[in-house]
C-alpha cells in the first residue's frame, strides 16, 4: 500500500496537503468540537508521515541491537502495531 507523499501540513479549512500539488490528502473536523481540537487532532494528521518515519528508524535501531534485548519491550511491540496499523496491516475493527 502507498500512500500521497509528504511533506503534509494542516491548511484552512481544517485540510491536510501534501506540500507537491498541495493535493488534499484529508479534511480533519467533527460537528461540535472546538476548533482547536479540531486544529489539534489536524496537526497530527500532517504529522503521520514523519512520525511513521521516526517509528521505522526506531524499529531498526531495535532489530539492530546486539542480543534483540529491545525486541522484548512494551515501546518496540507498540511501533510495530502503529506501523502496521500505518501500513494497513491491521484489522479495521480493533
Amino acid at each position: 500500500m502507498s500512500h500521497t507523499p509528504g511533506p503534509w501540513y494542516l491548511s484552512k479549512p481544517q485540510q491536510i496537503l501534501a506540500a507537491e500539488g498541495h493535493q488534499v490528502v484529508a479534511v480533519v473536523g467533527m460537528a461540535g468540537k472546538p476548533l482547536k481540537e479540531i486544529h489539534a487532532n489536524g496537526y497530527l494528521v500532517a504529522a503521520a508521515l514523519e512520525l511513521l518515519e521516526a517509528g521505522r528508524a526506531a524499529i531498526r535501531l531495535c532489530e539492530m541491537w546486539e542480543r534483540g534485548q529491545l525486541k522484548k519491550t512494551p515501546a518496540y511491540t507498540a511501533l510495530k502495531a502503529a506501523i502496521a496499523k500505518a501500513d494497513g496491516d491491521h484489522d479495521l475493527h480493533g
